[in-house]
């Protein structure tokens, strides 16, 4: 989860971070119901495909599932530890949300999006 001590800027509040989390939830579900699941793009269960996943993600699967989703026209994929699977796209997510890109390392996503800003004015980029 994006936290206080792990946030770039100092000056964010606990309130912030955890509202920030919250959204980057409601928009995977939302995505997950409305477009991933319907087109055979998400599924939960082990994780697979690369031994490279942060430990994070790795320690919060002791007592979850894998939720894969794909993105195909961007060669990515969002992957995040889920309490259990739920057919209708409504997850309770047990860590971050991590994005690997083909040929990259895995990064933690967060809900902020190109040319969003934080509290002051500052730009904010899509993935960290």
């Amino acid at each position: 989860m994006l936290t206080l001590a792990s946030h770039p800027s100092p000056n964010i509040s606990a309130a912030y971070c955890a509202a920030s989390q919250r959204s980057l939830e409601t928009l995977l579900n939302c995505y997950c119901r409305e477009v991933a699941i319907p087109e055979g793009h998400a599924s939960v269960g082990l994780l697979f495909g690369h031994n490279d996943w942060p430990l994070a993600l790795r320690c919060a699967l002791a007592t979850g599932q894998a939720l894969h989703i794909l993105l195909p026209r961007l060669d990515s994929r969002v992957v995040t530890a889920v309490q259990h699977a739920s057919p209708t796209g409504n997850y309770r997510y047990l860590s971050a949300a991590y994005c690997k890109t083909a040929g990259q390392a895995a990064r933690l996503a967060h809900s902020g999006m190109s040319g969003d800003t934080r509290p002051g004015g500052e730009e904010r980029s899509a993935v960290q």
